[in-house]
């Protein structure tokens, strides 16, 4: 039979617990306004925050503790919402904050708390790897798969397994680390290779870049120069053959 329900909302079980007692004394007391503040969450703590979006430690009738707020955003996943104002609160090394407008959680790789780009449902890589994926070595059943995820971003070097795992469709079905294979490599744009991948590549594209550059402003150079010669020698051939036409003629008409 299910117990009876009381008015405020407990049931007959939970009427005399020694955390409700203490709650119905502090409600009941005449100078409730005199009372210590609780947590309108738990009401248990008095150690109250100020919220970053509207909470007003001085003047706010309702208050919250550290731990209701950062259950509420567990619960939520990650980013939670203001009991309040319900403004987007997200709690990041022990301190509640307002995550920029484009934080929740990747839909390829179900990442939470991670920044999405461009308005869109997927992460900063995960974008990048739907528009260049590359082929990975599983570690575990040496197949080649297509994953939609920088996974050599996690490579110490462009030989080794990286420490991220990803799911493989391929062989083994697990969770598993990958490498990409070797003829993948030249793909990756140079400036988004790890830096543990040294710099070696990078500076030679810089310095072939810059002797593209010094080669091409010296054959501007060499142009500008020659094409000047050039005219140069045109007007000046247009001079003699002007000249040995005048002269042809004056000695033919005898003058």
């Amino acid at each position: 039979m299910a117990s009876d329900i009381y008015e405020d909302g407990y049931s007959q079980g939970d009427q005399n617990t020694p955390r409700l007692n203490n709650i119905r004394a502090k409600m009941s007391s005449p100078n409730l306004e005199n009372d210590e503040t609780l947590c309108a969450i738990c009401l248990d703590s008095s150690e109250l925050i100020k919220l970053p979006c509207c909470g007003n430690f001085t003047t706010s009738t309702t208050q919250f503790c550290q731990a209701c707020i950062e259950a509420i955003c567990n619960m939520a996943g990650g980013i939670g919402t203001c009991p309040r104002c319900r403004e987007r609160l997200q709690i990041k090394q022990g301190s509640i904050l307002i995550p920029p407008p484009n934080i929740g959680r990747c839909v390829m790789c179900s990442h939470k708390c991670k920044e999405l780009f461009r308005g869109t449902k997927l992460c900063k890589d995960c974008f990048e790897g739907v528009e260049n994926p590359y082929r990975y070595l599983c570690k575990q059943c040496h197949r080649v798969q297509r994953i939609y995820h920088p996974m050599y971003k996690y490579q110490s070097t462009p030989t080794e397994h990286g420490n991220v795992t990803w799911a493989c469709h391929r062989g083994c079905r697990n969770y598993t680390n990958w490498r990409i294979v070797p003829e993948d490599i030249r793909l990756i744009p140079i400036v988004k290779r790890p830096e543990s991948w040294g710099n070696e590549d990078w500076f030679n594209e810089v310095r072939r870049i810059r002797r593209g550059e010094v080669e091409a402003s010296s054959n501007s150079w060499c142009s500008a120069i020659f094409g000047d010669k050039i005219l140069i020698f045109l007007i000046f051939a247009a001079v003699i053959v002007h000249a040995g036409i005048h002269f042809h003629l004056v000695k033919e008409n005898g003058v």
